[in-house]
């Protein structure tokens, strides 16, 4: 039967032991204590406790009960302490006495705690103080921790170096150094806890001490002490998993860099052994010297290693000079150069960098390259010109040995590693004036191959951009278009006497694209052969017909002719120049001629005329004309005929017109000129660049202008005080600019 009326539960008006005080009541909890240290849990009624401590507290004495409990528990962990741990008991047997007490005194400590909740409840919290567990550790810590710390502190550490020193893990021993460990980090001291405030400054400087000794103990040869480091710095961290924290291991690992990374003994090792791995390209032992640390310091001490290493490496180039040709030297010292880069670019991306390194980051390839081009510009720039000249005629001779396709492909590739070299010479105008003198040979004399030199621009142009290849390209395109005049004007003559034994192929070119040196005489003045000028002039007429607003003028200086001759025992095809060639085209109509018929007949300047005469009757080698008399000097009575006893073992014989009559005062001249044509070419550069700056800033002190003009200009070359005040003054003289009335240092653009 259902009962429609509410049952009510009455709750207990007190729950406590009414009419008894505190030091009726203490006892009780006294005595229960007595009884959880003994382990007779067993024998007490938690409800009974409950009620004690509850009637305890509800009477205002909360405060007394604390301190009365801290106080028994002192005294138990006193008694604790003094009958359990023996004055004898070190080492291993201490920390495994300590354990043990910890263990019995957590589930003691726990049991209290559960005993003394209401206590936690209602006094502990409202008054903030220590809760009865956290209580009971404080009093474990002051009373049993603290006065055996020294000992456990040497006891520990005792016990970890002799793992360190065995190199061998011990279950048992790494174990009991976690469980000191855990209890350190349990116990708490001030705002941390007992292991980072107490132990583990002593644990670091142990540490740092111990691998200290054990450096200066060792005598061991770079590779050996390389090893030995690995060995030991993977078992430090292989332990220090087992029993630390993770912060606690790193900074270990930071202590042990410190210790075995940066001491004056590795650091002179470490040059040793990454120059022994550079010798030996030894990628390995480069990545174990690279993994001993993450630190981007170290990683950046590696690299400084390597960046020397290919700098005395690359100082170390020498090319023997005396018995080879310059291009030779330069062919050998640019194929040194390249095989050194390749060399360090394959063993940098090889390295394995640690994954936290800053070099990690990026791809080996980049970081390669960017050392090999750091070093190679430094050591490229200690001797600019002469660099820059190597490279241009290992380029040239490049171009020049294109036969075939198998060598075509080769060819390519050497082209490929040359073009990484272009930025990092300083002086890019003075590369750019001579890749041009060397491209208007190759192009004029037709020893390379067109589709190929476009190939090679477009990597230059891709390289260094347009500024550099725009008149370069230029001249590519007048020998296109000079073919296409060349068929035309064939077209338009068909066969005739003239193109009947002559293979005609001029060159019309465009003055400002070509590097053409100015001559000491007009070209107008020299007589050409009479079928040679009748060609000429039938050229002439067939070109301003179709270009009646263009003018040509002939420059005899750079034509090259080839004249098959039979001699009394061979038949050769002569290459030379116009001029020689003229000479040699006069013995048609005469046997024998002096100097100054000669010199009558072409209207040769003296000096060029006595610098063919040398080359075609003194040069061993291709003594084409006959001179009587026999001499090294040319005289205006000196006496030219054909030698037809002249003999080569190849059918095509080239003449090389001697550079000089005297060598000195020619290198001087050419010297001279370069370097005027330059500092021309870089005033008219840093005009316009001062122009620009100018007209945008519109005043500008000369220190602001100096260093805007250098960033302006540092793609193309170093910019020097002398040449910045030049290009000032011719502007200051033409009035683009104007110096302040009242400060010499300041400029001001003029409208």
């Amino acid at each position: 039967m259902l009962m429609s009326k509410r049952v009510k539960i009455r709750v207990p008006n007190r729950l406590g032991y009414s009419g008894q005080s505190f030091d009726d009541l203490w006892p009780t909890l006294q005595d229960a204590i007595d009884h959880i240290y003994e382990g007779n849990v067993e024998v007490l009624s938690f409800e009974k406790l409950y009620r004690t401590v509850y009637s305890i507290v509800i009477m205002k004495k909360g405060r007394q009960l604390y301190t009365e409990l801290g106080s028994f528990l002192t005294y138990k962990l006193q008694t604790l302490r003094e009958r359990t741990i023996k004055d004898g008991s070190r080492g291993f047997e201490l920390l495994q006495t300590l354990i043990a007490i910890w263990d019995s005194q957590c589930s003691i400590f726990k049991l209290i705690s559960d005993m003394m909740i209401y206590l936690d409840k209602v006094y502990c919290k409202p008054e903030r103080t220590l809760e009865v567990y956290d209580l009971c550790l404080s009093l474990f810590k002051k009373h049993v921790i603290d006065p055996l710390s020294q000992f456990v502190d040497q006891a520990l550490i005792t016990d970890i170096n002799g793992i360190r020193s065995q190199l061998i893990l011990n279950e048992v021993n790494t174990g009991v150094c976690k469980r000191i460990v855990d209890m350190m980090e349990t116990l708490l001291e001030g705002n941390d806890n007992y292991f980072l405030n107490h132990f583990e400054p002593i644990f670091l400087e142990s540490t740092r001490q111990y691998y200290e000794d054990l450096i200066n103990n060792s005598d061991l040869d770079p590779t050996e002490y390389l090893d030995y480091m690995n060995k030991h710095k993977v078992f430090e961290f292989s332990l220090d998993e087992q029993f630390l924290n993770s912060d606690t291991v790193s900074k270990i690992t930071t202590s042990l860099d410190k210790v075995l990374l940066w001491n004056q003994k590795f650091s002179t090792i470490v040059p040793i052994l990454v120059h022994q791995a550079v010798i030996e390209n030894n990628v390995e032992l480069l990545n174990n010297i690279c993994n001993l640390s993450s630190e981007n310091e170290y990683t950046l001490k590696i690299i400084k290693c390597i960046e020397n290493c290919l700098a005395e490496d690359a100082n170390a180039i020498t090319i023997e000079t005396a018995t080879k040709k310059k291009t030779q030297v330069a062919i050998e010292w640019t194929k040194a150069v390249f095989s050194l880069a390749n060399k360090y670019q394959k063993l940098i991306e090889g390295i394995k960098w640690p994954s936290s390194s800053s070099s990690a980051d990026g791809k080996n390839e980049e970081l390669g390259t960017h050392i090999v081009d750091n070093v190679l510009s430094k050591f490229l720039n200690q001797n600019c010109r002469r660099s820059i000249e190597y490279i241009s005629l290992y380029l040239d001779s490049c171009f020049k040995i294109t036969k075939d396709k198998d060598e075509e492909r080769k060819v390519m590739q050497n082209l490929s590693e040359a073009v990484r070299l272009f930025n990092l010479p300083a002086e890019k105008d003075f590369f750019e004036m001579l890749y041009k003198q060397q491209l208007s040979k190759r192009l004029l004399q037709g020893r390379s191959m067109i589709h190929l030199e476009k190939w090679m621009l477009q990597r230059i142009k891709d390289e260094v951009g347009t500024f550099f290849t725009s008149r370069l390209y230029g001249m590519l395109k007048d020998v296109s278009t000079s073919q296409e005049q060349a068929a035309a004007f064939i077209d338009a003559n068909g066969p005739f006497e003239n193109l009947e034994t002559l293979d005609f192929r001029p060159q019309i070119l465009t003055g400002i694209n070509w590097p053409f040196k100015a001559f000491d005489f007009s070209d107008s003045n020299f007589y050409l052969p009479s079928k040679l000028e009748q060609l000429k002039l039938d050229f002439e007429l067939n070109y301003n017909n179709q270009y009646p607003e263009r003018k040509l003028t002939w420059a005899y200086h750079l034509c090259q002719l080839e004249i098959g001759f039979q001699f009394e025992n061979s038949y050769h095809d002569i290459s030379m120049s116009m001029f020689a060639a003229s000479i040699f085209l006069l013995f048609e109509e005469h046997e024998e001629l002096t100097t100054e018929m000669i010199g009558i007949l072409t209207h040769l300047p003296e000096q060029e005329l006595q610098r063919q005469l040398l080359s075609l009757s003194i040069v061993p080698k291709t003594k084409i004309l006959r001179k009587k008399p026999m001499s090294k000097t040319i005289n205006p009575q000196d006496k030219f005929s054909i030698n037809y006893s002249f003999s080569s073992p190849s059918k095509n014989v080239k003449i090389q017109t001697i550079a000089s009559i005297k060598p000195s005062m020619k290198n001087d001249a050419t010297s001279k000129y370069v370097q005027d044509t330059l500092e021309h070419e870089r005033v008219i550069e840093i005009n316009a660049a001062i122009s620009r700056k100018m007209k945008s800033s519109r005043s500008l002190t000369h220190g602001e202008l100096s260093e805007q003009i250098t960033e302006a200009v540092k793609g193309r070359f170093a910019l020097t005080n002398s040449i910045l005040k030049k290009s000032i003054n011719y502007l200051l003289e033409k009035e683009y600019i104007q110096r302040d009335p009242d400060d010499s240092s300041v400029y001001h653009y003029l409208p």
